[in-house]
């Protein structure tokens, strides 16, 4: 997560919420990304006004996850 957090100048968001793992807010939608609670995973969960917005936000979320592995 903490290199998530040293990445969000690569993602455009209007407001960005830290405090259970990394939320980025749009005016149509939002996604977050954290640690899930009893897994070894990353969980992105994403919420919009439209799929092909939602699909776009899920897409550049993994990507940012997926650069962060590295």
């Amino acid at each position: 997560m903490q290199r998530l957090e040293g990445n969000l100048s690569n993602f455009d968001y209007e407001h960005v919420n830290l405090i259970d793992g990394i939320r980025f807010e749009f005016t149509d939608s939002w996604l977050l990304i954290r640690p899930s609670g009893t897994e070894p995973i990353i969980r992105l969960i994403c919420e919009s006004e439209n799929k092909t917005r939602m699909n776009e936000l899920i897409k550049k979320g993994r990507s940012l996850v997926e650069l962060c592995k590295q």
